[in-house]
């Protein structure tokens, strides 16, 4: 393989590792959100608009 051919692999690699991460720090925004909501209720929900 040469470099030009490996430096891409580890560039698809790369791009692959972050779209992972990103969905997987979506997803959890998306769990705290519901906690926090649960928790705290119309309290929170107030605090979330305002800001």
């Amino acid at each position: 393989m040469s470099d030009k051919q490996t430096l891409e692999q580890i560039i698809k690699q790369q791009a692959a590792t972050i779209q992972n991460l990103t969905d997987e720090i979506k997803l959890l925004l998306e769990q705290v959100q519901y906690l926090m909501q649960k928790r705290y209720g119309k309290s929170y929900e107030q605090m979330t608009q305002n800001s």
